[in-house]
């Protein structure tokens, strides 16, 4: 598991992209989020990381597993 369910990355070029959403899978599957699901999300960061180093260059996503009484869920911060 990793240390507090929370992870950080910076986005700075195409490669970051390919390696970086496979992070979210994993948090996902750690969670207990389903297959499915933990591919959906690994989509989304692919998305939100193509567009940082698309228009803005460089930038950084922020991950976080979020645990409610009973839900779980995952924050995914853009910057």
């Amino acid at each position: 598991m990793w240390r507090l369910g929370k992870f950080a990355w910076q986005l700075n070029s195409d490669q970051d992209i390919v390696v970086r959403p496979q992070k979210g899978r994993l948090l996902a599957s750690e969670l207990g989020f389903s297959s499915g699901d933990a591919t959906l999300i690994a989509t989304a960061i692919s998305e939100l990381a193509r567009n940082i180093v698309s228009y803005a260059r460089k930038g950084e996503i922020k991950l976080k597993g979020i645990h409610g009484s009973s839900r779980v869920g995952i924050q995914i911060v853009a910057i």
